[in-house]
Protein backbone atom coordinates (compact mmCIF):
# COMPACT_ATOMS: atom_id res chain seq x y z
CA UNK A 1 0.00 0.00 0.00
CA UNK A 2 2.83 2.31 0.85
CA UNK A 3 4.43 1.58 -2.51
CA UNK A 4 1.24 2.56 -4.29
CA UNK A 5 1.16 5.88 -2.48
CA UNK A 6 4.73 6.62 -3.45
CA UNK A 7 3.94 5.85 -7.07
CA UNK A 8 0.90 8.07 -7.01
CA UNK A 9 2.87 10.93 -5.43
CA UNK A 10 5.76 10.42 -7.82
CA UNK A 11 3.36 10.25 -10.76
CA UNK A 12 1.72 13.48 -9.64
CA UNK A 13 5.07 15.21 -9.35
CA UNK A 14 6.11 14.03 -12.81
CA UNK A 15 2.74 15.05 -14.22
CA UNK A 16 3.20 18.48 -12.59
CA UNK A 17 6.54 18.91 -14.33
CA UNK A 18 4.93 18.03 -17.60
CA UNK A 19 2.21 20.55 -16.95
CA UNK A 20 4.80 23.16 -16.06
CA UNK A 21 6.58 22.58 -19.37
CA UNK A 22 3.37 23.04 -21.36
CA UNK A 23 2.51 26.53 -22.63
CA UNK A 24 -0.62 28.08 -21.28
CA UNK A 25 -3.11 28.69 -24.08
CA UNK A 26 -2.90 32.51 -23.81
CA UNK A 27 0.89 32.75 -24.17
CA UNK A 28 2.32 33.20 -27.63
CA UNK A 29 5.93 32.80 -28.48
CA UNK A 30 7.61 35.58 -30.44
CA UNK A 31 8.09 34.86 -34.09
CA UNK A 32 11.41 35.25 -35.77
CA UNK A 33 12.32 38.80 -36.64
CA UNK A 34 12.95 39.24 -40.34
CA UNK A 35 15.91 41.13 -41.77
CA UNK A 36 13.50 43.75 -43.11
CA UNK A 37 12.09 44.33 -39.64
CA UNK A 38 15.60 44.64 -38.22
CA UNK A 39 16.49 47.25 -40.87
CA UNK A 40 13.32 49.19 -40.17
CA UNK A 41 14.03 49.17 -36.43
CA UNK A 42 17.63 50.27 -36.97
CA UNK A 43 16.71 53.19 -39.27
CA UNK A 44 13.72 54.43 -37.29
CA UNK A 45 14.66 57.40 -35.17
CA UNK A 46 12.96 58.20 -31.99
CA UNK A 47 12.12 61.77 -31.25
CA UNK A 48 12.79 63.26 -27.89
CA UNK A 49 9.67 64.40 -26.10
CA UNK A 50 9.01 68.11 -26.24
CA UNK A 51 10.07 69.87 -23.06
CA UNK A 52 7.16 70.86 -20.88
CA UNK A 53 7.10 74.46 -19.80
CA UNK A 54 5.32 75.10 -16.57
CA UNK A 55 4.19 78.63 -15.91
CA UNK A 56 4.06 79.43 -12.26
CA UNK A 57 0.98 81.32 -11.09
CA UNK A 58 1.62 84.97 -10.40
CA UNK A 59 2.36 85.76 -6.83
CA UNK A 60 -0.77 87.02 -5.26
CA UNK A 61 -1.10 89.43 -2.46
CA UNK A 62 -3.35 88.46 0.44
CA UNK A 63 -6.65 90.29 0.32
CA UNK A 64 -6.70 93.46 2.31
CA UNK A 65 -9.54 94.68 4.42
CA UNK A 66 -8.46 98.30 4.25
CA UNK A 67 -10.00 100.27 1.42
CA UNK A 68 -7.83 102.71 -0.50
CA UNK A 69 -7.94 106.17 1.03
CA UNK A 70 -8.24 108.09 -2.23
CA UNK A 71 -11.70 109.54 -2.63
CA UNK A 72 -13.05 109.37 -6.18
CA UNK A 73 -13.72 112.55 -8.04
CA UNK A 74 -17.18 113.30 -9.37
CA UNK A 75 -19.20 112.45 -6.27
CA UNK A 76 -21.59 115.38 -5.87
CA UNK A 77 -22.56 114.21 -2.39
CA UNK A 78 -18.98 114.00 -1.13
CA UNK A 79 -19.38 116.87 1.34
CA UNK A 80 -22.57 115.44 2.85
CA UNK A 81 -21.04 111.94 3.06
CA UNK A 82 -17.90 113.28 4.76
CA UNK A 83 -20.05 115.21 7.26
CA UNK A 84 -22.12 112.10 8.00
CA UNK A 85 -19.06 109.87 8.56
CA UNK A 86 -16.40 112.19 10.05
CA UNK A 87 -14.41 109.34 11.64
CA UNK A 88 -13.76 107.61 8.27
CA UNK A 89 -14.85 110.00 5.51
CA UNK A 90 -12.62 108.66 2.72
CA UNK A 91 -13.92 105.13 3.12
CA UNK A 92 -17.51 106.36 3.29
CA UNK A 93 -17.12 108.28 0.01
CA UNK A 94 -15.43 105.28 -1.59
CA UNK A 95 -18.24 102.93 -0.53
CA UNK A 96 -20.92 105.35 -1.80
CA UNK A 97 -19.03 105.61 -5.08
CA UNK A 98 -18.69 101.84 -5.49
CA UNK A 99 -22.26 101.15 -4.47
CA UNK A 100 -24.07 103.75 -6.57
CA UNK A 101 -21.60 106.20 -8.10
CA UNK A 102 -23.07 108.54 -5.48
CA UNK A 103 -26.43 108.57 -7.26
CA UNK A 104 -29.44 108.92 -4.94
CA UNK A 105 -31.75 107.28 -7.49
CA UNK A 106 -29.59 104.16 -7.99
CA UNK A 107 -31.58 100.91 -7.99
CA UNK A 108 -30.44 97.29 -7.97
CA UNK A 109 -32.73 94.51 -9.23
CA UNK A 110 -32.46 92.66 -5.91
CA UNK A 111 -33.84 95.62 -3.96
CA UNK A 112 -30.84 97.73 -2.96
CA UNK A 113 -31.61 101.41 -3.29
CA UNK A 114 -30.05 104.84 -3.06
CA UNK A 115 -26.56 106.18 -2.43
CA UNK A 116 -25.50 103.44 0.00
CA UNK A 117 -27.68 100.77 -1.65
CA UNK A 118 -29.86 100.08 1.35
CA UNK A 119 -31.49 96.64 0.98
CA UNK A 120 -35.17 97.49 1.09
CA UNK A 121 -36.41 93.91 1.55
CA UNK A 122 -34.44 93.86 4.82
CA UNK A 123 -34.47 97.49 5.93
CA UNK A 124 -37.85 98.90 4.88
CA UNK A 125 -38.95 99.37 8.50
CA UNK A 126 -35.60 100.93 9.44
CA UNK A 127 -35.97 103.48 6.62
CA UNK A 128 -39.50 104.27 7.85
CA UNK A 129 -38.30 104.63 11.46
CA UNK A 130 -35.28 106.81 10.64
CA UNK A 131 -36.80 108.98 7.90
CA UNK A 132 -40.58 108.79 8.29
CA UNK A 133 -42.89 108.84 5.32
CA UNK A 134 -43.09 106.16 2.66
CA UNK A 135 -39.86 104.14 2.90
CA UNK A 136 -40.05 103.11 -0.77
CA UNK A 137 -39.83 106.79 -1.71
CA UNK A 138 -37.67 108.10 1.13
CA UNK A 139 -34.82 105.65 0.49
CA UNK A 140 -34.07 107.62 -2.72
CA UNK A 141 -33.75 110.87 -0.78
CA UNK A 142 -29.99 111.39 -0.34
CA UNK A 143 -30.31 112.78 3.19
CA UNK A 144 -32.51 109.88 4.31
CA UNK A 145 -30.22 107.31 2.70
CA UNK A 146 -27.20 108.83 4.47
CA UNK A 147 -29.00 108.81 7.85
CA UNK A 148 -29.99 105.16 7.43
CA UNK A 149 -26.44 104.27 6.38
CA UNK A 150 -25.13 106.09 9.46
CA UNK A 151 -27.54 104.18 11.70
CA UNK A 152 -26.39 100.88 10.17
CA UNK A 153 -22.74 101.93 10.51
CA UNK A 154 -23.19 102.71 14.21
CA UNK A 155 -24.60 99.21 14.77
CA UNK A 156 -22.30 97.15 12.53
CA UNK A 157 -19.43 99.28 11.27
CA UNK A 158 -18.71 98.79 7.58
CA UNK A 159 -19.88 95.13 7.62
CA UNK A 160 -23.11 95.81 5.71
CA UNK A 161 -20.88 96.99 2.86
CA UNK A 162 -18.14 94.38 3.34
CA UNK A 163 -18.00 93.56 -0.37
CA UNK A 164 -17.11 97.14 -1.22
CA UNK A 165 -15.51 98.40 1.98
Amino acid sequence: MRFLRVLLVLGGVLAGWAVMDAEPPHVTRPTAVTQEAMTTMATTTTTEPEPVTTIAPPETQPPTTVAPRAAPSGCELEGAIRATFPEDPDRAVLIAWRESRCQPDARHPEGASGVFQIMMPLHRQLVADVCGGNPDVMVFDAGCNLRVARFMYEGSGWRPWAATA
